[in-house]
C-alpha cells in the first residue's frame, strides 16, 4: 500500500498484488512511499520511496476556413481542432500572419470531443490572409500550433442598376 505521499490522478496501486494500473491524467512529479508487510508470526514490514514522473500529454492543433475565398463584408470562420490522448482545457488564439485577431483571443475548447475553438469575422478590404491557430495548454497537455489556413478576400461587386424615367407630354417624331 501507498504509506507516504500520493500516486498521480489515474493510477492506482493493487494492495492484493501490488500492481499499478490506470492512465495518469495531471502532469507532474508524484513522490511516494510503498510499504509491505508479511504474514509471519512476527511481521516484518518493509517501505521503499518512490517518484513517478508524469509528462504533459502532447497535442496537435488543426485549423479550417469556411471558405478559401470569400469577398469584403462576408463573414468568415475558422475552426482550430485540438487533439489529444486526454481532455485539453486550455485555450485558443488566432493570428493573422503574425498579427493576433483581437476578437479571437482566449478562446475556450469545446467540453467534449472533438475539441475546437471558432472565431467568426469578416474583413473590410481584399486581400490575402494566412491564419494560425495556437493552442495553450494546460496543467495536462502541452500547446501546439497549427499550419496556416489561407484565405483570399475579393472586392464585392455592386449589380449595376438602372433606373428609367418617364419623360411628361413627348411625342415620338416631334
Amino acid at each position: 500500500s501507498v504509506t507516504t505521499g500520493t500516486l498521480p490522478p489515474g493510477l492506482s496501486l493493487d494492495a492484493t498484488t501490488g500492481a499499478l494500473s490506470g492512465t495518469p491524467t495531471t502532469a507532474g512529479t508524484y513522490p511516494f512511499a510503498v510499504g509491505v508487510t508479511d504474514s509471519e508470526a512476527v511481521p516484518v514490514t518493509a517501505t521503499q520511496a518512490l517518484s513517478i514522473t508524469v509528462a504533459k500529454a502532447t497535442t496537435t492543433t488543426a485549423i479550417a476556413a469556411s471558405a478559401p475565398t470569400l469577398t469584403t463584408g462576408k463573414s468568415e470562420t475558422y475552426t482550430a481542432t485540438v487533439t489529444s490522448p486526454v481532455a485539453p482545457t486550455g485555450t485558443v488564439d488566432f493570428t493573422d500572419g503574425t498579427t493576433p485577431i483581437a476578437t479571437c483571443q482566449n478562446v475556450a475548447l469545446t467540453a467534449a470531443p472533438p475539441y475546437t475553438a471558432t472565431c467568426t469575422l469578416s474583413y473590410a478590404t481584399a486581400g490575402t490572409h494566412s491564419v494560425t491557430a495556437t493552442y495553450s495548454g494546460d496543467a495536462s497537455t502541452s500547446g501546439s500550433t497549427s499550419t496556416a489556413a489561407p484565405v483570399t478576400v475579393t472586392t464585392a461587386i455592386n449589380p449595376l442598376t438602372v433606373t428609367t424615367t418617364t419623360v411628361p407630354g413627348a411625342t415620338v417624331g416631334t
